[in-house]
């Protein structure tokens, strides 16, 4: 798939062409270069503090997002308008479990809420903002890739960061949390959509969230692995 370019719904099974783009999608994240340097034995508690920076925003911010979703959503999409509604509310405090972490690890430094997001970081939450204003829908795209990734990754990599840090289950919260809960999330959201009734367009906006997103996230990891700061 080509970001800026319709692609062909198969109108037999369009849940089936989306769950392969979302699969798509979480496999290409998996080349992130922090990533790289987790399976190299390269991180340090450090980098670990500026991944923990990093998602603070987005997790801050996310829950906003279907909430905006929702209020936007068409009224015929009942459905979907509640579980955008009761995503954000599940959602909402989430970035507590990233303080926790910041803090049972020793950070001492500025508060992310008085810091600006990365510049990556900010890119992903702009076009969440963007979906849930045009695409409301579509914003289950974006979610759907999301939590396929932490559904696919958290636990292992969670594990693998205890290991090389040292660390107790208790200081990585997030990352097992979501590790825990994503998977249930993929398949409500699978569901979900399958249950609606749904134009070709509204296939066509959800496969390109998930494409997008997912090259947008991974710019998010990229960034913190190549930064100085």
């Amino acid at each position: 798939m080509i970001a800026g370019s319709m692609r062909h719904i198969n109108q037999n099974s369009p849940i089936s062409d989306f769950r392969g783009v979302v699969i798509e999608a979480i496999d290409h994240f998996a080349g992130n270069q922090l990533f790289q340097k987790l399976d190299s034995k390269k991180f340090d508690l450090g980098l670990y503090h500026k991944y923990l920076k990093m998602i603070f925003h987005q997790t801050f911010n996310g829950p906003s997002t279907f909430a905006l979703a929702a209020a936007n959503c068409n009224s015929k999409y009942d459905k979907i308008r509640d579980y955008l509604i009761h995503h954000a509310d599940e959602e909402k405090s989430h970035w507590e479990w990233v303080q926790e972490d910041l803090e049972s690890t020793g950070y001492k430094a500025a508060d992310p809420r008085n810091e600006f997001p990365p510049i990556a970081c900010q890119s992903y939450l702009a076009f969440n903002y963007f979906l849930a204003m045009k695409f409301p829908i579509a914003r289950l795209g974006a979610a759907a890739t999301l939590e396929g990734i932490g559904a696919k990754y958290g636990k292992k990599s969670a594990t693998e960061l205890m290991s090389q840090l040292k660390l107790r289950p208790n200081q990585l919260k997030f990352i097992f949390g979501h590790g825990d809960t994503d998977v249930g999330h993929v398949e409500d959201i699978y569901k979900l959509l399958e249950s609606s009734k749904l134009e070709p367009d509204d296939w066509a906006q959800l496969q390109n969230a998930a494409y997008v997103s997912s090259r947008l996230y991974r710019a998010m990891y990229d960034e913190v692995a190549s930064s100085t700061q």
